[in-house]
């Protein structure tokens, strides 16, 4: 799952889902939008906050569609 969909089917912002990982709202948005991919370190954040719905995978799926 991206983090956009997991972002919208939980109703999260960007700041609540930076504040529980403990990252900026301006990270997570460039995540959402594809414009970066996390650190191994936010990563492994983001696949544990979410249950592992979001994983690495994903972020670099979606970059590559847009290539």
């Amino acid at each position: 799952m991206h983090l956009r969909e997991f972002l919208k089917t939980r109703k999260m912002t960007a700041d609540q889902f930076g504040g529980w990982i403990g990252v900026s709202k301006h990270a997570v948005g460039k995540w959402a939008r594809g414009e970066s991919i996390p650190r191994s370190a936010s990563m492994q954040k983001i696949f544990k906050a979410t249950a592992g719905a979001v994983r690495s995978e994903d972020f670099y799926a979606s970059r590559e569609r847009a290539a």
